[in-house]
């Protein structure tokens, strides 16, 4: 197909780089920038665009884990993608934020993450906007790769990427609260109306 004709033509043949991955500190993660998320931004940001072009079924970089003696044969490098999706829809980092059905434990996809609310007022800063872009660029690389994404995001977000309609069962299959209280409301002023 065409599609698969252009990923083709646009690979990237660069031999994959090794990122050193701190698991230790990972582990006591008491900040956002020891998560093996922002340690792999860190190492591979700059070249994404490159980096993350290669064909199906490749791995795209190597893991060394400091301190210890690892050999990358696919295993740390899948483990450092799960653990970056995993921490992607977390409270790790400030990125994405629990939908609103699942901070009230209520409805359906309580275990869904949507990207944090920013004020209009406030313009959202460049190291969070570069760290959006990196997560669309792993998104892209597992559709290069075949290596799926475990990204727990509701239909609509998924929708919102692909530039498809957004329904309003879409918007109450994450916050089923407001649509109650919309729906609360509607009824009252329904109602005020008649009593009027």
């Amino acid at each position: 197909t065409l599609f698969n004709d252009a990923l083709e033509k646009t690979c990237h043949a660069e031999q994959a780089p090794t990122v050193e991955l701190d698991i230790i500190k990972a582990s006591s993660c008491s900040s956002y920038k020891d998560t093996i998320f922002y340690q792999t931004y860190k190492q591979l940001y700059s070249n994404a665009h490159l980096t993350f072009r290669k064909p199906e079924n490749t791995q795209v970089w190597s893991v060394s884990y400091i301190g210890m003696h690892s050999q990358d044969a696919g295993g740390p490098y899948r483990d450092s993608i799960t653990t970056m999706c995993r921490e992607i829809c977390s409270s790790k980092l400030s990125l994405f934020i629990l939908c609103p059905n699942g901070r009230t434990n209520s409805g359906l996809n309580r275990d869904r993450w949507i990207p944090n609310v920013f004020s209009p007022q406030i313009k959202i800063p460049n190291k969070l906007k570069y760290q959006y872009i990196f997560i669309g660029q792993l998104m892209g690389m597992a559709i290069r790769t075949k290596n799926l994404l475990n990204l727990q995001f509701p239909l609509l977000l998924w929708k919102s990427l692909v530039y498809e309609s957004i329904t309003i069962e879409d918007i109450e299959a994450i916050d089923i609260q407001s649509f109650k209280s919309i729906n609360e409301m509607e009824k009252n002023m329904k109602q005020n109306k008649i009593i009027n």
